[in-house]
């Protein structure tokens, strides 16, 4: 399996992952990151791929030519279900039309509520976020 840099996806807003009192490894950001206060950020072709808080005061997001989610009102005003929905057709977007690394969009996307929903437990790096 392909190693990720989670700095380079998460950047400076997220933790990488820590052990609770139980020793537990928890993901980034466990639990707070969703469609609608994050935004996606990608460089077609390539693996730079991460999710960015919104609004994006720092101007992280900046060093990407493309971006989608919560940058967008109609992204904000939808319910789980279909934000859940515009997440998976971004991916696809991201890996098929504009040829990101799929291993990167989906370690990336693992960071939002949406997107883990809609995932099996044995996909590659849940185990970070059961």
């Amino acid at each position: 399996m392909q190693k990720i840099d989670h700095r380079k996806v998460y950047g400076a807003g997220y933790h990488a992952g820590i052990k609770d009192s139980n020793n537990t490894l928890r993901g980034p950001s466990r639990g707070y990151r969703n469609a609608s206060n994050t935004i996606l950020c990608w460089n077609p072709g390539s693996s730079d791929v991460a999710l960015i808080p919104w609004p994006d005061k720092f101007h992280r997001s900046d060093k990407y030519k493309m971006s989608a989610l919560a940058a967008y009102t109609h992204v904000k005003d939808m319910n789980f279900e279909q934000r859940k929905a515009i997440v998976f057709i971004t991916a696809m977007h991201l890996i098929v039309r504009d040829e990101c690394d799929p291993a990167s969009v989906h370690y990336a996307l693992l960071g939002l509520e949406e997107y883990r929903d809609g995932c099996s437990a044995d996909m590659p790096w849940m185990n970070d976020w059961i």
